[in-house]
């Protein structure tokens, strides 16, 4: 017999239909949600997504955005502070993809995140 391969998103949900009249199992549901939201994180920040940079030569700033991970985008004056921050908005990228169920794509072969 095949392993039947779980969505742990679906299963999630299927626990939290379950706690949902019981606040102390509803609490520890919600712990249990977000050390495996935080796993999850943890895992596509690792991930090495292509950056595309584009200086604005008039203004002298930068546009940075990672095309795969769509509408992920950062402007900044410098490219080390643009750097930084397309971290933190692959963050918010990946956070709101988790909490909502919407996949995440992997990474094209040969990325280079600069």
């Amino acid at each position: 017999m095949p392993f039947k391969k779980v969505d742990p998103i679906e299963e999630a949900r299927e626990l939290q239909k379950v706690f949902n009249d019981n606040p102390e199992a509803k609490a520890l549901f919600r712990e249990y949600e977000l050390a495996h939201m935080a796993k999850r994180l943890d895992y596509y920040m690792g991930l090495s997504y292509r950056v595309e940079v584009i200086e604005d030569k008039e203004e002298g700033d930068y546009t940075l955005h990672c095309p795969e991970l769509k509408g992920c985008i950062t402007c900044a004056e410098t490219l080390e502070k643009g750097f930084e921050m397309l971290e933190d908005a692959k963050k918010c990228w990946f956070e709101a993809c988790i909490e909502d169920g919407i996949p995440i794509p992997k990474p094209t072969e040969g990325a280079f995140n600069g």
